[in-house]
Parts: structure tokens; sequence; C-alpha cells
């Protein structure tokens, strides 16, 4: 799915399982990483606000580079 400006659209949904599953990464630390605030990440997590152009080029490239084994993910705790 495309929005208007040709770009995925990037859900809730999506932005999430690329932070969790994906990066393996907390809010905090994806937040960090977009260089966004964890309060702006938790508000695309909720659907409340949608990332902008600018964030959704960057998603998208986070999401390629981890496809394509660019950058890998953080690693798993292991259980105690």
């Amino acid at each position: 799915m495309k929005n208007r400006r040709g770009s995925k659209m990037w859900t809730a949904q999506k932005i999430k399982t690329l932070r969790k599953r994906g990066f393996n990464m907390t809010q905090e630390e994806f937040s960090r990483l977009l260089g966004i605030t964890k309060f702006g990440l938790r508000m695309w997590e909720q659907d409340q606000s949608k990332p902008s152009e600018m964030a959704e080029i960057l998603l998208g490239r986070l999401e390629d580079d981890l496809q394509n084994g660019r950058i890998e993910p953080k690693p798993q705790k292991q259980p105690a």
C-alpha cells in the first residue's frame, strides 16, 4: 500500500513490528536510533500520529538494510 507521496504506508503495527521483531529494541532505543522522542514513537505505535515523509524514508531504509543484512538487530537477551 502506498500513500499519496508514493512511499510505503507505515502503519502503527508495522512500525512496532520493525522495532520489536526486526531490531529487538525498546521504544527508547529505537526512538534514539530514529532521532525522535520516545513519546513521538509511542504516538506512531498507538496510531495517534503518523511519521513525516523523512521519517518514512528512514524507516524504509532501515527495513531494507535489515532485510539485506547490511545491519543486524540487537542480540536477544538469554534467559537466566
